[in-house]
């Protein structure tokens, strides 16, 4: 009976939210969610919680990490009347949604792939629910931008939190899927700076944000039949889909394959000597690459281009400079 009319209640207070804006939403998002600082917690059952968090949460069984979003499933006991699902239709109206209020809004730019969340064109707060106006989630805002609800619910879904990799990296600032950078790291690379992305598996491909979608989200190990134009030239490549290392809050300079990761300043913060034992070493920081200055990751990611079989890093340490070469 208990069941019941907890079902009633969430029966009603969906219904209000449909009819009436998203003033349920927010009472919905009160009565249910933790707000801490930038972590956010969602229950989506009476056993597991969806939390978005830069740091491990406080309490409950990690069950899953996805570390380039920040996402962690967790196990524990739910106390609510009220739990979250993701929206499987058309969207009829959205808002960012906390326990004190809703903006509305919409989306206009699609999240492409961990390096470009999705965009809106009023300033949300973050973090918060994206919400349609039955409260049902459609995404989750960030500081970084919205992480979109195909992102969510693979990883809910998903197994293990790993994503796949064909060596390219696409303009996040085109709708196009053009090629901006290759990696060299990549075995056999078969693309080039400037390729257009027509084709996955046969299906044409619409937009920068599907075809990162289908890159990442393709099983790791499995053979994938890339078409792609090159100037005036139509090619089809098959490739094997390794597994991603670097992107969204992680540093992405193809070097993360290797072991490396960088901060915004190129400086190591891990290395993983399992993948590299080089000669590198936490607060190292990275100068130039075969002799071209480097300053940003665009810059790093961009210079190691892909016509080598290695490369080498000018690195600074405690105001020494040395060469280290990765192969």
């Amino acid at each position: 009976m208990l069941r019941f009319f907890a079902a009633l209640s969430f029966f009603t207070l969906s219904l209000m939210a449909c009819q009436g804006g998203f003033d349920a939403c927010i009472a919905k998002t009160k009565a249910t969610c933790t707000f801490e600082g930038q972590t956010l917690e969602i229950p989506l059952s009476a056993t597991q919680s969806l939390v978005y968090t830069p740091t491990p949460p406080k309490s409950g069984k990690i069950l899953k990490y996805d570390p380039f979003l920040s996402l962690y499933l967790v196990a524990k006991n739910v106390r609510s009347k009220y739990y979250f699902t993701l929206n499987k239709h058309l969207s009829l109206g959205e808002a960012s949604v906390t326990p004190k209020m809703a903006i509305e809004g919409k989306i206009t730019r699609a999240q492409i792939g961990l390096n470009s969340l999705a965009k809106a064109n009023e300033a949300f707060f973050a973090p918060s629910l994206l919400l349609n106006s039955c409260c049902f989630l459609e995404g989750i805002v960030t500081p970084r931008g919205i992480i979109q609800k195909t992102y969510i619910k693979r990883f809910i879904e998903s197994k293990e939190s790993r994503y796949g990799d064909i060596g390219i990296r696409l303009d996040i600032k085109s709708s196009l899927p053009h090629i901006v950078a290759c990696d060299p790291f990549y075995k056999e690379n078969p693309f080039e700076k400037g390729d257009i992305l027509l084709e996955f598996e046969g299906k044409k491909i619409a937009s920068a944000s599907e075809a990162a979608e289908k890159i990442l989200f393709a099983p790791i190990g499995s053979k994938q039949r890339i078409k792609v134009q090159r100037g005036s030239q139509i090619l089809t490549f098959e490739v094997v889909v390794a597994q991603r290392f670097g992107g969204g809050v992680l540093s992405d300079t193809f070097l993360e394959s290797k072991g490396i990761f960088l901060d915004d300043a190129l400086r190591v913060v891990e290395v993983n000597k399992e993948r590299l034992g080089s000669a590198l070493a936490p607060d190292d920081r990275i100068l130039g690459v075969d002799g071209t200055i480097v300053r940003t990751q665009q810059e790093l990611r961009e210079s190691l281009g892909k016509e080598q079989e290695g490369v080498n890093l000018l690195v600074e340490r405690a105001g020494f400079q040395f060469f280290v070469r990765i192969n």
